[in-house]
């Protein structure tokens, strides 16, 4: 008899199991997870009888819980005569449900509890997702599920969401990226779904009808063809039981599969050079391949990985260096993209100097030469094998991360793999395959390239030009690209680059006990030359570690303007320096950054223990590595000023925001003015900043994570040692200075033309100075007042796809800001509509804000504070606000939690009164004033009387008639 349990036993192992309303999935992803910190995890898959499949996370001590949904239709299966319809669909499921239906409960049920949501469309998938504070979990899943049983496509809705739509389709027409992918579409094959219009306007929408979304609702969303992920602190079978439950109503349909051309691209659009006006200063040469047909077992190896991780290589070897040598590139990238289950493109992406642009055929034949190389090889597994290793190192030793991306990345990529092996099979590569890698090269060739050519048609002359159908950028076909006869440049390199130094070789699992307190540095020092912030990790548990580093000297002084930009150069320059080493770094899990902020250069660099501290090393001994050459000083000068350009032509949002800061801080430039100063600049006064510039400093530094007093003390020597400083006084060092709006009698509107499409408004008002229990008022109303703002302002009067509001503490002073970008309204009529919400929320404010939801949002905010961040490099960042911003004040979280719950429901009615009625005049607004696309905008003239006089004709009645 316990022969033949012990025999069913085994058998049932090898199946899934059954229970009465799912079957659970063997789970065949035999990774293991080595970061103590989730030892507490617990895995689960199950499939529904209706066939929705679900992977479920138990982790009992996740902050919050959240959940997301993939369906696996998308975009591509539109009706040819409906573009757009898949993503109008997924606007209209959030607009309420049979079960709940009112149109924005389910924004405001999430907004109480801490909620995050959101969806998008993607080709062969559309993906929802939300997260919340695990009190408000249940309620949140039963009403997301309801979108998958019975929305009520509400047809007040309808309309409405046109609108939004045509407003998210006008926000991305002045980016550059969007507007290459246009182009892309429009040269694509006419018999490929990726040919056609996807996201939808108010044009191709207009003639949809409420019938033909349901029926086409009702035809595509089916059970069996979606993918569920939830992560929550429930045991996995109350989880099991809880998503049955939820899910189980969902219906299970016939729906009609993708059918796809075997070509994204047809050969007459190849091989070609396609020239594209953008609308900032790039200067990029793209080469686009497809990948060729692969089986499942081929796609395991993800060859596309290997051979992105060649081409964009800037070691010694490599073709980035090939063309640095002749001032012809300033950087390379390369990488794949997924468009759907079937269908993956590998872009390598050259960064051209302006000298570049005069090279456009050589450059083409040097990648031809690469790829020959590249063929002639061999590529040995040694190079798969590193590609490998950190994927398994970052697998093993992952952290707990943001839980809202976290599922919408899950979810998205189990459309893809099989339940049973998933996630093993979407993060590593297996089965090293030289045929295969023999098979794809073949197929990567110069006349299987899309090419595209992105620059100012200033700059090249553009032949036969053609105008895109939906955005109207203007592109050229130039002919067919002929390599046969021409002759071999000087290219003996050999591109397969070598072993990578930073891959980690000694990583082991921390055996340090696991603590949940919020981590609070100590001082190591703190003397003339700086002060050191010192903190092991004891709630990741992961061998990772973080230098974090702000430096001062007298000549980053923000009072002085062209030291700005060339605080900015400085640091430019550095990282081209050493460009190979952070392309070898990322590769192997290290990390930095290198930037200047007011009247500092901050330095973050974090990574695996074992070899991050020989990457940061690399990087300080830059910081005073003698005089820079012409050619380096020229090449980056020209890169930032293309950048500060870009920047100063971004979003109309970006502008006001930029217009903003540069009001509100005393020294603030904008990017237009920094571009104009860095024009200026030479050679010779850059070199002498550079020489002078760590002649004095000071450094603040917070070392965090895997790491020991002792090396640490030893990481900060050989910092002083690198910059080989005198002391900079604390006493000398410069303070931000920022706008008292208090002190002025406002409220002041600044106006801006802009030649972007949209228009912009930011509203501040200067709340007053910070205290811990006015902070925790204006958080409160803040939070209060975010789903009202943008359900009026979007959703029902349609002024907008991009509104929103925020609270700040900047400098000790506290901000309310109200945001919109809008494609259809006035700046003037938004800031009416503004001030009439603000006015309209506060005389309802205790209808709006009850005792009972106070108490709600005032828990929420405590439930933050005592959850203060999402992943490991969230901690970081408050770790580094706390150090630098709040002089190593690591209580600040407690003083705040302390004043939220004294805080009283009569105070926060007070406050919200007092600091947005009208009678705080200490208010700013920015307008950004760009072009209206096809706006029926009433645009009133001003006229003064004798001219509107002399302007009217007069008639009696009967001429009127």
């Amino acid at each position: 008899m316990l022969k033949k349990l012990i025999i069913i036993f085994l058998f049932s192992l090898s199946f899934p199991l059954f229970c009465d309303s799912y079957e659970i999935v063997k789970d065949e992803c035999n990774l293991s997870i080595d970061t103590p910190s989730l030892q507490n995890r617990k895995f689960l898959k199950i499939r529904l009888k209706n066939g929705l499949e679900a992977y479920l996370v138990s982790d009992p001590d996740a902050p919050k819980s959240a959940a997301a949904l993939a369906v696996h239709v998308g975009s591509w299966s539109d009706p040819e005569d409906r573009p757009g319809l898949a993503h109008f669909l997924e606007h209209l499921l959030f607009l309420g449900t049979e079960k709940y239906p009112h149109e924005s409960g389910y924004t405001k049920y999430l907004d109480q509890y801490g909620g995050q949501r959101n969806a998008f469309t993607a080709s062969d998938r559309t993906v929802y997702m939300f997260s919340i504070d695990n009190e408000g979990f249940k309620g949140a899943l039963d009403r997301f599920a309801q979108f998958f049983i019975a929305p009520l496509f509400l047809t007040s809705g309808i309309d409405r969401e046109m609108k939004a739509i045509d407003q998210e389709f006008c926000k991305d027409q002045p980016l550059d990226t969007w507007r290459h992918h246009y182009v892309m579409k429009e040269l694509a094959n006419p018999k490929h779904p990726f040919h056609r219009f996807d996201i939808g306007n108010k044009e191709t929408l207009k003639a949809i009808s409420r019938d033909e979304v349901k029926e086409w609702y009702h035809t595509h969303y089916s059970a069996d063809i979606m993918k569920l992920v939830v992560i929550s602190p429930l045991p996995t079978a109350e989880m099991a039981e809880l998503v049955s439950e939820t899910f189980a109503p969902v219906s299970k349909k016939t729906s009609p599969p993708l059918s796809l051309p075997d070509s994204l691209f047809t050969p007459d659009k190849l091989n070609r050079v396609i020239t594209i006006t953008p609308l900032r200063a790039l200067q990029t040469l793209d080469f686009t391949w497809e990948l060729p047909p692969l089986s499942k077992k081929e796609e395991e190896m993800k060859v596309q990985d290997l051979l992105a991780f060649i081409l964009g290589n800037e070691g010694d070897e490599s073709l980035l260096v090939f063309l640095k040598e002749r001032g012809w590139a300033d950087g390379i990238r390369a990488g794949d993209q997924k468009l759907s289950s079937t269908a993956t493109l590998l872009t390598v992406s050259i960064e051209l100097t302006c000298e570049g642009l005069n090279h456009i055929d050589e450059i083409i034949h040097s990648m031809d030469q690469t790829l020959t190389a590249m063929r002639k090889g061999p590529i040995q597994p040694e190079l798969f094998q590193e590609i490998q290793a950190m994927a398994l190192i970052k697998y093993r030793y992952q952290t707990r991360g943001n839980v809202f991306e976290q599922v919408a990345e899950w979810a998205y990529n189990l459309v893809d793999e099989p339940l049973a092996t998933f996630p093993k099979n979407s993060l590593i590569p297996f089965n090293y395959n030289p045929d295969l890698i023999e098979k794809v090269l073949k197929h990567f060739i110069i006349e299987n390239a899309f090419i595209t050519l992105n620059c100012d048609k200033e700059k090249k002359i553009y032949k036969n030009a053609k105008s895109e159908r939906w955005m109207g950028v203007s592109y050229a076909i130039h002919s067919p690209i002929l390599l046969k006869n021409t002759p071999p440049l000087a290219f003996n390199k050999k591109i397969i680059p070598e072993s990578n130094p930073f891959i980690s070789t000694q990583l082991l699992p921390i055996k340090r006990e696991f603590s949940d307190k919020f981590p609070e540095p100590v001082t190591l020092i703190e003397n003339s030359q700086g002060k050191l912030f010192f903190a092991e990790d004891s709630h990741f548990l992961t061998p990772e570690v973080s230098y974090s580093f702000v430096f001062k000297s007298p000549l980053i002084n923000d009072h002085v303007k062209e030291n700005v930009v060339m605080g900015d150069l400085f640091c430019k320059i550095v990282l081209d320096e050493i460009s190979p080493l952070i392309v070898h770094a990322n590769q192997a899990g290290i990390h930095s950054e290198l930037a200047t902020q007011p009247f500092n250069i901050q330095l973050d660099v974090k990574g695996y223990s074992d070899k991050t501290s020989l990457f940061l090393k690399e990087v300080l001994q830059k910081f005073n590595n003698g005089p820079v050459s012409i050619e380096l000083f020229e090449r980056n000068k020209d890169k930032l000023i293309r950048k500060y350009h870009n920047a100063a032509q971004s979003s109309p949002l970006k502008q006001g925001m930029d217009e903003l800061y540069h009001i509100l801080y005393k020294d603030r430039s904008t990017y237009g003015e920094k571009e104009e100063l860095l024009q200026s600049i030479s050679y010779e006064k850059f070199q002498d900043f550079h020489q002078k510039l760590f002649e004095q400093s000071y450094i603040e530094a917070l070392f965090f994570g895997d790491i020991t007093k002792e090396h640490a003390l030893q990481i900060w020597s050989d910092t002083i040692a690198a910059l080989h400083s005198k002391p900079y006084p604390a006493s000398k060092h410069f303070q931000i200075e920022l706008a008292a709006l208090k002190l002025i009698r406002g409220p002041y509107l600044f106006s801006k033309k802009s030649k972007l499409e949209g228009n912009a408004l930011i509203l501040t008002a200067d709340l007053g100075p910070f205290n811990f229990k006015t902070r925790a008022s204006q958080e409160i109303l803040s939070k209060s007042m975010e789903e009202p703002f943008f359900s009026e302002l979007r959703t029902r009067q349609q002024t907008a796809y991009i509104v929103t509001n925020w609270a700040k503490e900047l400098e000790r002073e506290l901000y309310s800001f109200f945001a919109i970008q809008s494609h259809s309204h006035d700046g003037r009529d938004l800031l009416a509509r503004f001030e009439l919400f603000i006015e309209n929320f506060l005389q309802n404010i205790r209808q709006e804000v009850t005792a009972e939801k106070f108490e709600i949002l005032k828990n929420s905010s405590i439930y933050a504070l005592d959850h203060p961040y999402k992943d490991r490099d969230d901690l970081i960042d408050l770790l580094k606000t706390l150090a630098f911003d709040y002089d190593g004040d690591f209580e600040w979280l407690k003083k705040r939690k302390a004043a939220l719950k004294e805080l009283t429901y009569s105070e926060f009615i007070q406050f919200a009164a007092d600091s947005l009625g009208s009678e705080n005049h200490q208010r700013l607004a920015i307008f950004i004033e760009g072009k209206l696309p096809g706006s029926s905008l009433l645009n009133y003239k001003k006229v003064n009387f004798k001219k509107l006089k002399n302007e009217l004709e007069y008639q009696t009645r009967f001429q009127r008639n």
